[in-house]
């Protein structure tokens, strides 16, 4: 994602919440300035700024899609290979506020899926699950599950489900999972609306980031109990569920391994997340560890545990998973951590209590990541580059897992921020 002007710098680690309000009083300045000596920069330009977001890909095929912001108007867009002309999928008119998340394109690009409605930070909390109505309509605004056929001409989304958090497709394509916010569960419908959905299973825990195995046969979940989460697989309605080493630590982020033996996850220390403030003014590590464990037999081993240090805690920021875990080439495992007091990427090998391997050093902070093609490659951006002034910008690289070589994708006075690969290998 390109953006002309730089507007989310970050001048040192662990700084961020105070830049979106000292960006918000730069463009207030600047129309102060613009309406009292240029007429054409307005505040309705500031607020009808065109913006790009939530970009996703097919795996097994060039397709990516995207949602655009356009004078407060949201729809998708979606642009094939191989000359990715863009098209718009989704038809509404309105400027109501209502949000369009979790963009999902099936493996071979034939279905897309989305919610709309929520809030796409995810800080929207309340008991009841009634979601953000920013236009003060009539009628209750659910967090709706939509898809759409890619193949028709002219396709017309279809409703799927509401009071939908987050969704998955499965492998084969032809059919979405998705947690319930009422219920707490994971359900199941098809994905092409033909059929209401019904739930998957049952589990005692409020179950959430379901995972497909690499073959589609098995599903991984995390099953939250209150004081501490279990990872969980289920592989039908016949077979007991499988639980990975449990504990009464929180485990979260399962990812399978590309052969689909192992799953790979984050345990944290159980009931208040392994600490308990003597003082309530002072900060204390948030302890966290890498665990990998046979999916057929659930035995699990510590691959990797942060230092028990501030700079050692547990990331609170970034994309879900907030650590970014991920296989790699060579049994890695890859993964975001402040270690030395810049969010860098380090790769642990999966056998007992490993010693990081740092991929990014330097004076800068890796931010959205992406593991290329058979896991060769990360794609990242950061605000690095040849510039003193990219501190406060994002350009695009990419590191090699195996032999370290970092490369620069961009440069410039620009920022580019959240990058995918496709399977055609663009970025």
């Amino acid at each position: 994602m390109r953006q002309k002007h730089a507007t989310r710098g970050m001048c040192a680690p662990l700084v961020a919440d105070n830049l979106r309000a000292v960006v918000a009083t730069a463009l207030l300045a600047c129309c102060g300035l613009a309406n009292a000596g240029t007429a054409s920069f307005t505040l309705r330009q500031v607020l009808g700024y065109t913006f790009p977001a939530h970009m996703t890909s097919a795996s097994h095929a060039g397709e990516i899609a995207w949602v655009m912001n356009i004078r407060g108007v949201r729809n998708i867009w979606v642009a094939r290979a191989p000359k990715y002309i863009p098209v718009e999928v989704t038809h509404y008119t309105t400027d109501d506020g209502l949000e369009l998340i979790n963009l999902r394109l099936s493996p071979h690009g034939h279905y897309l899926i989305y919610v709309r409605g929520g809030d796409a930070d995810e800080n929207w909390s309340d008991p009841n699950h009634v979601q953000p109505d920013p236009s003060s309509m009539p009628r209750e605004i659910y967090r709706e599950l939509w898809s759409v056929d890619l193949a028709k001409r002219n396709p017309n989304p279809k409703f799927l489900a509401k009071h939908v958090r987050d969704a998955v497709i499965a492998p084969n394509g032809n059919s979405v999972v998705y947690q319930d916010l009422v219920t707490g569960k994971l359900w199941t419908v098809r994905i092409d609306g033909l059929k209401r959905g019904r739930q998957m299973f049952w589990d005692r825990g409020r179950l959430s980031d379901p995972r497909f195995s690499p073959n589609g046969h098995e599903l991984a979940f995390v099953s939250y109990r209150g004081t501490h989460s279990f990872i969980g697989i289920y592989r039908g309605k016949n077979r007991p569920i499988e639980y990975l080493a449990p504990s009464t630590g929180y485990d979260l982020s399962p990812k399978w391994s590309p052969s689909g033996r192992s799953i790979a996850f984050v345990r944290r220390p159980g009931a208040t997340f392994g600490y308990l403030p003597t003082d309530i003014l002072k900060r204390h590590p948030q302890r966290w560890a890498i665990w990998v464990a046979d999916a057929k037999t659930g035995r699990a081993i510590q691959v990797w545990k942060a230092p028990d240090t501030l700079l050692g805690s547990y990331p609170s920021w970034g994309e879900p998973g907030h650590a970014n875990l991920n296989w790699v080439a060579g049994h890695q495992l890859a993964f975001v951590a402040s270690l030395d007091g810049w969010w860098h990427l380090y790769t642990v090998a999966d056998a007992p209590d490993g010693k990081p391997r740092l991929l990014t050093p330097g004076h800068f902070m890796v931010e959205y990541v992406r593991v290329g093609p058979h896991g060769q490659s990360i794609l990242f951006d950061a605000n690095s580059g040849p510039s003193r002034l990219d501190i406060d910008r994002r350009h695009l690289f990419s590191v090699n897992v195996v032999t370290g070589k970092m490369s620069e994708l961009t440069n410039g006075s620009g920022s580019q921020w959240r990058p995918i690969e496709t399977s055609d290998q663009k970025f």
